[in-house]
């Protein structure tokens, strides 16, 4: 029995044997671990050497000056010299020192044969002859890299297989320390079993990595893979997927054991972020995930794991690295019914198979890239052949050596050339025929496509004259654009030709026609516009310039509507709308402008066609503008002429007849008051009779004033004087709220006037001021001597004196536009109805028309009026008819008279008035027989005849008298001013106004007798 002291001893030896035995095993260990990791650096390095040396010559190739072959061969040599190292246990060429001599026999076969694969890579690289040199670059480079990811697989899994031996040995060493010779037996018999299943699975990769150097068929490697991990796996069914649309869709390349509704090959699914696939691209490792109950966004995917009750699935990440980082290029997936979870070295396992498969998928997924972009290119080709074919322009192709590449048909077409006789011949024997202005032919440097070709620069439109075989020419137009073609050295250029003769002729022809528009559009006078389909301005003349005060420049486009104010724009808007609807070609319409230059408002007219295409669609249009504004004006006036013109005249006809009446009323009322037998009371009623027939008189005249046949006494005189003497009566008329102030200008020039009318109207216009102002206010009456630039308005002539000027001026409520426009208007009238007739500004009218003036008037609401009569100045004194004679006792007399009235009962009151004071009368109620009796009575001293009557004129009669018995006085009775020769007449001769009184009468006759025959009154 051993003691207690013994097994102590015994225990502290074994313990110190124990720990001497791991102090050993770790060095050993560690020198295993650095080995490896030293052999992992090596494989790693050689690979990037090859990566880079594929860099190199490929952007070398490319042009890129900042990479050369000669760097891409010392990367072949780095790569080797690496590999050379590991082999023979020499320190390393590629930045890795002391790697120790390369002992696995497997991993130093694939080593030797990425070796050769090396060699072959370098040597295609210095061949550059071939056509096809980057098409055998590409495929010796993916060779060598496929040899490269299999030697750095297998020398990952010798890393993980030392530091997992390392680990298990120091646990061997322990349990023998613990358990004694029989458990180190075990755990030896373990580890050789599981590296025996290492050993298989490595060369099985191997072997998987050697078959997929050359696939190019995704499925196929999908297929491959799936029965070297499934084997492995035992898993009942499974699917390949690759990334679509930038990740977000998974697309179905190979499935197994799946049965409908499962997706087929060529299914695109969305990427559900919960799927195990997912979880996997995104965390770079091999995900073990349950999924019986459905968590998916994919209807379709949870369809297929609900009807195959699938309770785990095991997703394989298939991760390429390149030089932009590391990415994902899709997955793989394995089902199982169960619940099942992976050893560390199954995992392993499928990570080294899934970088295998990776690497390639990406050749393989390249490779069709490439393929497809080969395809598309030769498509491309064709298709813009086909395009060059269709153009209408010819086009043409050259190179640095000035020769024909490419020409389309219509270039043959346009050189008059079989299409195939130029391409590949010189550029002279190609294009020859250019010629000059002067005829001379173009030299070879001096055409349009070799100066592209030559200097680098672009040739825009260049017009050319060509001359053909058979004589005739075209007018060509040539483009050419140096471009920079991939794979081409030297320069390329591109031109286009178009034949532009009838093109040029017909723009010539526009030309002409635009030339002879414009022409014919300055000498018209109206203005000339032409608009595009927007309404913008195009063209306009000269008058339309000056009608509107703007340039030409400055109407064009929409700058016309600048003139138009807001609401003037949306009438014309509207109005261009409605036309357009209604489909109008042609349409007349009134528009109305602020002129530019002295913002005038001007009234045009425009006469407008719309202009159309083919299809009917409106392109624009041309129109005639008229200013119609002084012609409206015109118009207006003449209006208004015509107007108070017929009223005058029914207000004439009217006083004619009217004063009559109240000649014999008033001349009977004289007679009765005459009467001694009459008492107070009668002689009171017969003096109303007589007021109110001068009442009526009174009236009668404001009818004539208006209508200008009132019989004025126009003479020379100081104006001044006239409106002071008016100035008290005013005063009193107004009464004190309104004072009237006088501003009369010293030395005032001489007028021509009417003192009574010129009362008349300060009466009028003051009435008027006072009921404009009913609370108060100042009437001005002011004289001064108008500018010369004064004119009066049309149709009226100018005076050539010019003109003395009376402004009465208020500060009432002033006028409106509405108002204004009517003012002088007969029975119109602002005021409430029983407060005034309408007539007294019209009266104003009609005295200043009388007088040879006008009526201006300036007045806004709430700033007063001013009214203002422009008088002409006087040329030569005036005579006016004397109302006054003799006193009435010193008219009486004994001459043979002759009276002609056609009016009975005042032809009798006048006969009776003359006999009664003792005259001897005859009496006529016609021109003829006035004649008669004066033929018979050649006594007769004075003839008192009426102007107006059936049968024959006064004034005739006065001529007649005048011829043929030329000591007869004649005195005429008129009522107011005829018009015409009888009016010119009468003006020329004695006369006596209707209404008159009985003692005017006597006065008047009495007057005329004892003037000297011939003189006029």
């Amino acid at each position: 029995m051993m003691t207690r002291r013994q097994a102590i001893v015994a225990a502290l030896i074994v313990a110190s044997a124990g720990v001497l035995l791991l102090d050993a095993r770790y060095r050993a260990a560690r020198r295993d671990i650095e080995a490896a990791a030293a052999a992992l650096d090596v494989a790693n390095s050689t690979r990037r050497e090859m990566a880079r040396a594929y860099l190199f010559h490929a952007r070398a190739s490319a042009g890129d000056p900042t990479f050369d072959l000669v760097a891409a061969d010392d990367a072949i040599g780095l790569a080797r010299l690496g590999l050379r190292d590991w082999l023979w246990g020499r320190e390393g060429s590629v930045g890795v020192r002391g790697v120790p001599r390369l002992e696995d026999p497997a991993l130093r076969a694939l080593v030797r044969a990425l070796d050769a694969d090396l060699v072959r890579f370098e040597a295609i690289l210095h061949t550059r002859e071939s056509a096809s040199h980057s098409v055998a670059v590409r495929t010796a480079y993916a060779t060598a890299a496929a040899r490269a990811d299999s030697v750095l697989a297998l020398a990952e899994m010798g890393v993980v297989r030392t530091l997992r031996g390392s680990d298990r040995a120091h646990v061997v060493v322990v349990l023998l320390l613990v358990i004694g010779i029989l458990g180190t037996a075990g755990v030896l018999w373990t580890t050789a079993a599981r590296q025996q299943a290492a050993a298989e699975r490595t060369h099985v990769l191997r072997e998987l990595a050697e078959a997929l150097v050359g696939a190019r068929d995704p499925a196929a490697i999908a297929l491959a893979v799936r029965r070297v991990a499934g084997s492995a796996l035992g898993a009942p069914l499974g699917a390949t997927v690759l990334l679509e649309d930038e990740g977000r869709a998974l697309c179905f390349i190979e499935t197994f054991g799946y049965h409908p509704p499962a997706p087929q090959a060529g299914t695109r699914v969305a990427n559900d972020p919960r799927a195990p696939v997912a979880r996997a691209l995104a965390t770079g490792v091999v995900d073990v995930r349950d999924v019986a109950v459905p968590a998916h966004d994919t209807p379709e995917v949870d369809a297929v794991v609900a009807a195959l009750g699938v309770h785990t699935v095991v997703a394989l990440p298939f991760l390429v690295s390149d030089a932009g980082g590391t990415h994902p290029v899709g997955a793989m997936t394995f089902e199982f019914r169960e619940s099942r979870t992976l050893e560390l070295e199954e995992r392993e396992f499928l990570a080294a198979i899934a970088h295998v498969a990776a690497q390639a998928l990406a050749r393989a997924l390249a490779a069709q890239a490439e393929g497809r972009a080969r395809a598309d290119a030769v498509t491309e080709r064709a298709r813009l052949v086909a395009v060059l074919e269709q153009l209408p322009v010819g086009v043409i192709l050259v190179d640095g050596e000035e020769r024909l590449r490419h020409r389309n048909s219509r270039f043959a077409e346009l050189m008059h050339r079989a299409p195939a006789t130029a391409s590949g011949s010189g550029i002279v024997r190609g294009v020859e025929g250019p010629v000059h202005a002067d005829g001379t032919a173009y030299a070879p440097h001096e055409y349009p496509i070799v100066r592209a070709v030559r200097d680098g620069e672009r040739v825009e439109q260049e017009v050319t004259r060509y001359r053909h075989a058979d004589g005739s020419e075209s007018l060509l137009t040539i483009s050419a654009l140096p471009i920079e073609i991939p794979g081409e050295t030297g320069r390329v250029a591109v031109g286009t030709v178009a034949d532009v003769s009838a093109l040029y002729r017909t723009t010539e022809a526009l030309e002409q026609s635009e030339a002879r528009f414009r022409l014919m559009a300055e000498r018209l006078p109206l203005g000339v516009l032409r608009t595009d389909a927007d309404g913008g301005l195009a063209f306009a003349n000269t008058r339309l310039t000056e009608i509107t005060g703007s340039g030409e420049r400055a109407l064009l486009g929409q700058g016309w509507r600048t003139l138009l104010d807001p609401a003037e724009r949306r009438r014309i808007e509207e109005l261009r709308s409605l036309l357009r609807r209604r489909g109008t070609d042609r349409e007349r319409f009134e528009l109305r402008i602020r002129r530019a230059s002295d913002g005038v408002r001007r009234q045009l007219v425009v006469d407008f066609v719309f202009l159309h295409d083919p299809e009917g669609r409106i392109v624009g249009g041309i129109g005639t503008v008229e200013d119609v504004t002084e012609r409206q004006s015109l118009e207006a006036q003449l209006r208004q002429a015509q107007k108070m013109e017929a009223i005058g005249r029914l207000a004439g006809g009217v006083a004619h007849d009217f004063n009559n009446l109240l000649t014999v009323i008033g001349g009977g009322a004289e007679m009765l008051l005459g009467d001694p037998r009459l008492d107070d009371e009668q002689r009171a009623d017969i003096r109303e009779v007589l007021e109110a027939s001068q009442r009526a008189g009174e009236l009668t005249r404001q009818l004539l004033s208006f209508s200008r046949q009132q019989i004025l006494a126009v003479h020379a005189g100081d104006l001044n004087d006239a409106v002071t003497r008016a100035h008290r009566m005013l005063s009193r008329v107004i009464g004190p709220a309104v004072p009237v102030r006088l501003e009369l200008e010293p030395g005032l020039p001489v007028a021509d006037f009417d003192t009574g009318a010129i009362e008349q109207i300060l009466m009028n216009l003051a009435v008027n001021a006072r009921d404009a102002m009913p609370d108060g206010g100042t009437l001005t009456l002011r004289t001064r001597a108008a500018a010369d630039a004064v004119r009066p308005p049309a149709p009226l002539a100018p005076t050539p004196g010019g003109y003395v000027a009376l402004d009465v001026v208020d500060t009432g409520t002033g006028m409106d536009e509405a108002v204004l426009a009517h003012m002088f208007e007969p029975f119109f009238t602002t005021k409430d109805k029983g407060r005034g007739t309408g007539l007294g500004l019209a009266m104003v009218y009609g005295l200043a028309r009388q007088m040879h003036g006008f009526v201006t008037v300036e007045s806004a609401l709430g700033h007063g009026t001013r009214f203002t009569v422009h008088l002409p100045r006087a040329v030569a004194a005036r005579s006016a008819a004397s109302g006054t004679g003799a006193a009435a006792g010193s008219a009486r007399g004994s001459e043979r008279l002759l009276v002609v009235e056609d009016e009975p009962a005042l032809r009798a009151l006048v006969v009776r008035t003359l006999r009664d004071l003792g005259y001897r009368v005859l009496e006529a109620s016609a021109v003829a027989e006035a004649r008669a009796l004066i033929s018979g009575n050649p006594d007769i001293a004075l003839v008192l005849s009426d102007v107006m009557m059936p049968g024959g004129l006064g004034t005739s009669l006065a001529t007649w008298i005048g011829h043929e018995h030329p000591s007869i006085r004649v005195l005429l009775m008129t009522g107011h001013q005829e018009e015409g020769a009888a009016g010119a007449e009468a003006a020329r001769r004695p006369y006596i106004a209707k209404p008159f009184t009985l003692r005017a009468l006597a006065a008047r006759v009495r007057a005329e007798l004892d003037a000297p025959v011939g003189h006029t009154m």
